[in-house]
């Protein structure tokens, strides 16, 4: 018999060799979408913090443990940038991050992409994590510049945002 915890830990004992095995992490990322007299604008966020310093793209944030999707993309918009909305799903992604020069796997998440359209409340930033800005589409590609992955993949995300109609 184990209890509780015992039952939890074991979960993650590779049974063959009996190792505790490392898992992907969950996360859940922001795209905050805004139309502001006809023109798309979309929340930024500048990281100043490591890993990935200075990267621009849409933030995110874990899931916590036994938190939805939903309910942890709520958390993290709130703790993020003060904001409030409704997520709607657009997009799983499995992302790897290799060490440039060894290919050594740094990072192995799974990412969700909510769209959080015309999110409600006052823009107030946890400062110590990055900076925000509302960036009209049109000036996208002049001030993102430093991509959490690359410009295809942002890209991709951008019109992934601008094109979900609910489905």
């Amino acid at each position: 018999a184990l209890t509780e915890s015992g039952k939890e830990y074991s979960g993650r004992i590779e049974t063959e060799n009996t190792k505790i095995v490392k898992q992907a992490k969950i996360s859940t990322w922001l795209g905050c979408v805004r139309n502001t007299n006809g023109i798309n604008e979309y929340l930024i966020y500048t990281r100043k913090k490591h890993p990935f310093y200075g990267c621009q793209g849409f933030c995110g944030g874990k899931v916590q443990y036994g938190e939805s999707l939903r309910e942890a993309t709520n958390r993290e918009l709130q703790e993020e940038t003060g904001l409030g909305g409704l997520p709607q799903l657009v997009l799983v992604k499995h992302y790897r991050v290799f060490n440039k020069d060894t290919r050594q796997i740094l990072e192995d998440k799974l990412m969700w992409l909510f769209r959080i359209e015309n999110p409600s409340g006052e823009l107030k930033p946890d400062l110590s994590e990055g900076e925000y800005e509302w960036i009209r589409e049109d000036e996208l590609e002049k001030k993102v510049t430093n991509y959490f992955e690359d410009k295809a993949a942002f890209n991709h995300q951008v019109e992934l945002l601008k094109n979900y109609k609910g489905e």
